[in-house]
Order: C-alpha cells, then structure tokens, then sequence
C-alpha cells in the first residue's frame, strides 16, 4: 500500500504508528480520495470537508463513550430499511462488523452537521 502510494501519487505516505504516538486517534486525509468525480475545485473541497467532518465523528466517537452509546442506541432503533439503504449506498463497508455498523452509521448521517454529534459529547471535551 505504502509503495502505491509512492508510485502513484509520488508522495511519501505517513507512517501512522509513528503519528499515533499516545493519542487515541488521528485523522488522516487521502487527497486522493477527494477526487471521487469531475465537479471541479468545488466539488474536491467539498468533499473533503465531508471525508474531514466524517473521520472527526469517528474520533470523537474512540474518545467519547457516551458518543459511542448513543451510536450503538442510533443503530438498533433504525428501520431495516434504513440500515439496507445504507449498506446498498456504501457497499464497501463490514455491514456485519456491529461495531463498523454503528460508527459509519453516524459518521454518515452527521457529516453534514458534525456540530449535532458534538451535543452528545459534552462530558468529554
């Protein structure tokens, strides 16, 4: 992974445990990734404000047990409906993995308004 990065892109990829050091997360940005359609610089800032907003929730979620309470109760009240759509809109994802079930659950639904996740959070930051 490390390597096609390198060939690819032709940067230097992050060593992640070596950024970790004895933090709970980090987030990090493949800016790559933000280039998932031809909508011009708009659209690749908007995304990445979404990819940010998204990966904050999951760092809020590993340091705040009350965020991940709340995922876990958001999760088991959705419809099975709902929980399908999301599956069939995000394929990629351990849909069976309960605990990637809950996070990406929330981090989708609030990576528009991360400031709603923050509300839950209180008690932590």
């Amino acid at each position: 992974c490390f390597q096609r990065v390198k060939d690819t892109v032709g940067l230097q990829p992050v060593d992640l445990d070596l950024l970790m050091g004895d933090h709970v997360s980090v987030i990090a940005i493949n800016p790559v990734g933000a280039i998932r359609e031809d909508k011009g610089l708009s659209g690749i800032t908007q995304e990445a404000w979404l990819t940010f907003n998204h990966e904050r929730i999951h760092a809020i979620q590993v340091s705040c047990p009350e965020v991940e309470k709340w995922a876990v109760k958001r999760w088991k009240s959705m419809s099975k409906k709902k929980k399908e759509e999301l599956k069939k809109a995000q394929l990629s994802y351990d849909w069976k993995n309960k605990t990637v079930a809950t996070r990406e659950a929330l981090a989708f639904a609030y990576e528009n308004h991360p400031e709603e996740v923050l509300k839950h959070a209180k008690s932590c930051f």
